[in-house]
């Protein structure tokens, strides 16, 4: 479920895989690539 403060693009591109926040970086399940997030 993608959180309401994100842009689109980013909500489509986290849907992508299972993914979970680990300490502010997006962790992709299916190879643990991560993404972080430096918003705010």
């Amino acid at each position: 479920m993608p959180l309401p403060y994100l842009l689109p693009a980013t909500s489509a591109f986290i849907q992508r895989a299972p993914r979970m926040l680990i300490g502010g970086d997006w962790v992709e399940a299916a190879d643990g690539q991560t993404m972080p997030l430096r918003q705010g």
